[in-house]
Protein backbone atom coordinates (compact mmCIF):
# COMPACT_ATOMS: atom_id res chain seq x y z
CA UNK A 1 0.00 0.00 0.00
CA UNK A 2 1.30 3.45 -0.95
CA UNK A 3 1.99 5.68 1.53
CA UNK A 4 0.46 9.57 1.32
CA UNK A 5 2.95 11.82 0.62
CA UNK A 6 2.80 14.51 3.73
CA UNK A 7 1.25 17.75 3.75
CA UNK A 8 4.03 20.80 4.19
CA UNK A 9 3.77 22.14 8.15
CA UNK A 10 5.71 24.73 9.80
CA UNK A 11 7.86 26.37 7.90
CA UNK A 12 7.68 24.78 4.85
CA UNK A 13 4.12 25.24 5.00
CA UNK A 14 4.56 29.06 5.10
CA UNK A 15 7.15 28.98 2.32
CA UNK A 16 4.83 27.21 0.25
CA UNK A 17 2.11 30.18 1.22
CA UNK A 18 4.80 32.44 0.17
CA UNK A 19 5.46 30.97 -3.39
CA UNK A 20 1.89 30.67 -3.78
CA UNK A 21 1.25 34.24 -3.14
CA UNK A 22 4.03 35.05 -5.12
CA UNK A 23 2.19 33.84 -8.32
CA UNK A 24 -1.30 34.29 -7.25
CA UNK A 25 -0.69 38.29 -6.61
CA UNK A 26 0.20 39.24 -9.84
CA UNK A 27 -2.15 36.98 -11.75
CA UNK A 28 -4.96 38.30 -9.73
CA UNK A 29 -3.62 41.78 -10.67
CA UNK A 30 -3.40 40.93 -14.43
CA UNK A 31 -6.77 39.39 -13.76
CA UNK A 32 -8.67 42.34 -12.41
CA UNK A 33 -7.16 44.66 -15.19
CA UNK A 34 -8.63 42.32 -17.62
CA UNK A 35 -12.25 42.86 -16.14
CA UNK A 36 -11.84 46.49 -16.65
CA UNK A 37 -14.48 47.37 -19.36
CA UNK A 38 -12.61 48.25 -22.64
CA UNK A 39 -9.67 49.42 -21.47
CA UNK A 40 -11.99 52.22 -20.10
CA UNK A 41 -9.66 52.89 -17.45
CA UNK A 42 -6.26 51.25 -15.60
CA UNK A 43 -6.59 49.70 -12.00
CA UNK A 44 -4.03 51.65 -10.71
CA UNK A 45 -6.47 54.58 -12.07
CA UNK A 46 -9.60 52.95 -10.43
CA UNK A 47 -7.55 52.47 -7.22
CA UNK A 48 -6.80 56.68 -7.21
CA UNK A 49 -10.29 57.27 -7.89
CA UNK A 50 -11.73 55.14 -5.38
CA UNK A 51 -9.04 56.50 -2.69
CA UNK A 52 -10.43 60.19 -3.25
CA UNK A 53 -13.93 58.73 -3.46
CA UNK A 54 -13.94 57.61 0.30
CA UNK A 55 -11.71 60.29 1.34
CA UNK A 56 -11.33 63.37 -0.77
CA UNK A 57 -8.98 65.45 -0.30
CA UNK A 58 -5.58 63.69 0.04
CA UNK A 59 -2.62 65.44 -0.73
CA UNK A 60 -0.50 63.76 -3.01
CA UNK A 61 1.92 62.39 -0.69
CA UNK A 62 -0.81 60.63 1.29
CA UNK A 63 -2.22 59.52 -2.14
CA UNK A 64 1.64 57.54 -2.51
CA UNK A 65 1.56 56.03 0.40
CA UNK A 66 -2.42 54.74 0.94
CA UNK A 67 -1.62 53.30 -3.04
CA UNK A 68 1.54 52.33 -2.08
CA UNK A 69 3.21 53.60 -4.85
CA UNK A 70 6.10 56.00 -5.47
CA UNK A 71 5.13 59.68 -5.82
CA UNK A 72 6.02 59.81 -9.52
CA UNK A 73 3.47 57.67 -10.36
CA UNK A 74 0.62 59.31 -8.62
CA UNK A 75 1.90 62.40 -10.14
CA UNK A 76 1.75 60.09 -13.48
CA UNK A 77 -1.65 59.35 -12.70
CA UNK A 78 -3.35 62.69 -11.36
CA UNK A 79 -2.00 64.32 -14.35
CA UNK A 80 -3.79 61.91 -16.78
CA UNK A 81 -7.07 62.10 -14.27
CA UNK A 82 -7.07 66.13 -14.67
CA UNK A 83 -6.71 66.25 -18.16
CA UNK A 84 -9.84 63.95 -18.73
CA UNK A 85 -11.55 66.07 -15.99
CA UNK A 86 -12.36 63.22 -13.55
CA UNK A 87 -10.24 65.56 -10.30
CA UNK A 88 -8.15 68.50 -9.78
CA UNK A 89 -5.15 70.26 -7.23
CA UNK A 90 -5.98 72.78 -5.47
CA UNK A 91 -3.08 74.34 -3.37
CA UNK A 92 -3.20 72.94 0.87
CA UNK A 93 -4.50 76.04 3.00
CA UNK A 94 -1.49 75.50 5.74
CA UNK A 95 1.12 74.27 3.59
CA UNK A 96 2.70 75.97 0.55
CA UNK A 97 4.35 73.17 -0.60
CA UNK A 98 1.83 70.81 -0.42
CA UNK A 99 -1.03 69.89 -3.15
CA UNK A 100 -4.39 68.72 -2.51
CA UNK A 101 -6.17 66.18 -4.95
CA UNK A 102 -9.91 65.76 -4.81
CA UNK A 103 -12.62 64.65 -7.38
CA UNK A 104 -14.33 66.80 -9.17
CA UNK A 105 -18.16 66.07 -10.04
CA UNK A 106 -17.64 64.21 -13.41
CA UNK A 107 -14.85 62.10 -11.48
CA UNK A 108 -17.48 61.37 -8.84
CA UNK A 109 -20.02 60.19 -11.55
CA UNK A 110 -17.40 58.23 -13.03
CA UNK A 111 -16.02 56.48 -10.25
CA UNK A 112 -19.08 55.23 -8.92
CA UNK A 113 -20.35 53.52 -12.34
CA UNK A 114 -16.96 52.14 -12.76
CA UNK A 115 -16.50 51.21 -9.18
CA UNK A 116 -20.33 49.23 -9.35
CA UNK A 117 -18.93 47.69 -12.74
CA UNK A 118 -15.69 46.55 -11.46
CA UNK A 119 -16.70 44.93 -7.91
CA UNK A 120 -19.17 42.93 -9.98
CA UNK A 121 -16.47 41.69 -13.20
CA UNK A 122 -14.14 40.61 -10.87
CA UNK A 123 -16.39 39.68 -7.68
CA UNK A 124 -16.95 36.70 -10.48
CA UNK A 125 -13.58 35.12 -9.69
CA UNK A 126 -14.54 34.17 -6.06
CA UNK A 127 -18.22 32.60 -7.21
CA UNK A 128 -15.37 29.65 -8.41
CA UNK A 129 -15.41 28.64 -4.48
CA UNK A 130 -18.54 27.71 -2.31
CA UNK A 131 -19.75 29.93 -0.05
CA UNK A 132 -18.47 27.98 2.77
CA UNK A 133 -14.98 28.80 1.54
CA UNK A 134 -16.11 32.19 0.54
CA UNK A 135 -16.61 32.98 3.94
CA UNK A 136 -13.26 31.80 5.52
CA UNK A 137 -11.20 33.25 2.70
CA UNK A 138 -12.93 36.23 3.72
CA UNK A 139 -11.74 35.95 7.31
CA UNK A 140 -8.00 34.67 7.16
CA UNK A 141 -7.75 38.06 4.49
CA UNK A 142 -9.20 40.19 7.19
CA UNK A 143 -6.80 38.60 9.25
CA UNK A 144 -3.65 39.02 7.15
CA UNK A 145 -4.83 42.83 6.60
CA UNK A 146 -5.01 43.14 10.20
CA UNK A 147 -1.80 41.97 10.41
CA UNK A 148 -0.31 44.07 7.98
CA UNK A 149 -2.83 47.16 9.28
CA UNK A 150 -0.54 46.83 12.67
CA UNK A 151 2.75 47.08 10.76
CA UNK A 152 1.82 50.23 8.98
CA UNK A 153 1.94 48.66 6.06
CA UNK A 154 -1.94 48.82 4.92
CA UNK A 155 -3.93 51.31 5.46
CA UNK A 156 -7.89 49.84 5.08
CA UNK A 157 -9.51 53.22 4.93
CA UNK A 158 -8.21 53.20 1.43
CA UNK A 159 -10.47 50.43 0.66
CA UNK A 160 -13.29 51.90 -0.55
CA UNK A 161 -17.02 49.50 0.19
CA UNK A 162 -18.68 48.29 -2.70
CA UNK A 163 -21.75 48.81 -1.34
Amino acid sequence: MATRPRAPSGTALRHRLVEAFAVFGPAYARWVQSRLRDGEITYARMRLLATLRRDSPQTMGCLSDRLCVTPRNVTALVDGLEVEGLVRRRPHPTDRRAIYVELTEQGTAVCARLYRQHVEAVSALFAELPEPSQRELLGLVERLLAALEHDGIVDRRAVPPTR
